[in-house]
């Protein structure tokens, strides 16, 4: 005896996870193939390239231009030149993330005509360091700090949506398997009007009932046929819906039964609304617009440019000798440092720009607080509800019983010719109306344990793992 009812709570409590098998199939399946879902993770993709090109957006350049001038132009002034003029200039630089900018320059100018003939050459290197605005880079780091929030509240927004998708399509899975449990309930209740009214045809025909007695099984005969014939309409339509969001052909078999005889009640779910992913779009926001701010105060701060260059070159009326003289390391060489300083008068614009930020800064950080108040009470309306579905669903389960115990007597009682058939038919459907509302409550026990976890920001991972 007890293996036996060890047995039996072992397949009750190995329940919730064949019972809830396919969903967890069916769901990944949702989010490898369905279109929607597809697009808005290229979004996604496309999104975090655009912050892979601010992060980038410094390379190694390199600039060349050439150019020769032949002249043979007639002029009366003194500076107009006849002859040719050859120019050449390449250059390598670069911006660096810490505000500095670097470049190494090369320099070719040959002159040639009856009167002159030269060519210089020169190098240089040089670089620049921003102390003012950029200093060491805070603005360039800033700027990536600000890309980075844009990608992560795009990032939540998509996810968000994806989640939504997957909550519809769970919200039309329960109702497929509530239509499913429906249907069997109504194919039996109508096993049961068929096996009555010929029941009745026979004691009529043996002159022990009433022609009426037939009418009125007849009667609840077709009622139970007309109601299994729209539970299959609502199911083929439910079924239409899944199979659009999985793109193929979703059959009956794939649904799980909802089973009134042996179920669990999973714990009521916990979470973090930390994780909701309207808290969390409206966090990254607040941080976003908070950069944003520093990065305004920033253009407060007057421009200070250091820089030094590094110079050689050299004359030569012979090109290759004008080339190699003016490398690095010549003795023909200058050496430049400087400082630039520039500061604007006032700051109006930048007082316009900080203001407007302030403004979206405290809206952002109001619409947050609301929103956090909204689902914390959202979340405990959730728990109550289940609560006292818990306790309905307790009392349906006895109540059921109790039906199913009535209609037994009612029957035996009838067949002895101690009650009517108005009183067995009622028993009927009392029963009916006790399981179809039984069914209902575990299907809303359901539907409310997707939306509060949808709320913790966790579905899919309830969804996969059940």
């Amino acid at each position: 005896m007890r293996n036996i009812n060890f047995v039996l709570l072992y397949v009750v409590l190995m329940l919730p996870n064949t019972l809830f098998a396919n969903i967890s199939k069916l769901s990944q399946e949702l989010l490898i193939y369905n279109v929607d879902v597809l697009v808005l993770r290229a979004k996604l993709k496309s999104s975090k390239l655009d912050l892979d090109g601010v992060r980038v957006s410094k390379p190694w350049s390199v600039a060349l231009t050439a150019a020769h001038d032949d002249s043979s132009l007639a002029s009366t002034s003194s500076s107009s030149f006849n002859g040719s003029i050859n120019t050449v200039t390449a250059s390598i630089y670069k911006d660096f993330n810490w505000g500095g900018h670097f470049a190494f320059d090369n320099n070719f100018l040959g002159y040639n005509s009856t009167s002159l003939t030269t060519n210089e050459f020169n190098q240089s290197f040089s670089y620049s360091q921003d102390l003012g605005t950029n200093f060491l880079g805070r603005d360039d780091r800033k700027e990536i700090s600000i890309a980075e929030d844009v990608i992560k509240v795009t990032s939540i927004n998509i996810e968000k949506q994806i989640e939504q998708i997957l909550f519809k399509f769970y919200q039309n899975y329960n109702t497929c398997r509530l239509s499913k449990v429906l249907i069997k309930l109504e194919e039996e209740a109508l096993k049961r009007a068929v096996k009555r009214r010929r029941l009745v045809a026979r004691r009529l025909k043996d002159g022990l009932r009433e022609k009426v007695d037939l009418y009125q099984a007849q009667i609840a005969e077709l009622t139970q046929e007309e109601a299994l014939k729209s539970e299959r309409i609502k199911i083929k339509s439910e079924l239409a819906k899944l199979s659009k969001s999985l793109h193929r052909l979703v059959n009956i078999d794939e649904i799980s039964d909802i089973s009134l005889d042996e179920f669990l009640l999973t714990a009521i779910p916990t979470g973090d609304l930390k994780n909701n992913k309207t808290n969390l779009a409206l966090e990254t926001k607040i941080k976003f617009i908070k950069n944003s701010i520093s990065k305004v105060n920033y253009t407060f701060t007057p421009t200070i440019s250091f820089s030094t260059q590094y110079k050689t070159n050299d004359l030569n009326e012979k090109e290759f000798e004008a080339l190699g003289g003016g490398l690095v390391g010549s003795s023909n060489r200058e050496i430049v440092l400087g400082l630039n300083l520039s500061w604007p008068l006032n700051f109006n614009i930048q007082q316009v720009a900080k203001a407007k930020l302030n403004v979206d800064l405290n809206v952002a950080m109001m619409n947050k607080e609301k929103t956090n108040q909204s689902f914390a009470q959202d979340a405990q309306s959730i728990k109550e509800q289940i609560k006292i579905l818990d306790e309905n669903i307790t009392l349906a389960q006895k109540r059921r019983r109790y039906a199913k115990r009535a209609l037994g007597e009612y029957n035996k009682l009838y067949n002895l010719g101690r009650a009517n058939l108005d009183q067995v038919i009622r028993a009927e459907e009392s029963l009916i109306l006790t399981e179809r509302q039984f069914a209902r409550y575990l299907f809303s026990r359901e539907q409310l344990m997707s939306l509060l976890v949808t709320i913790y920001g966790k579905l899919s991972n309830y969804l996969i793992t059940l």
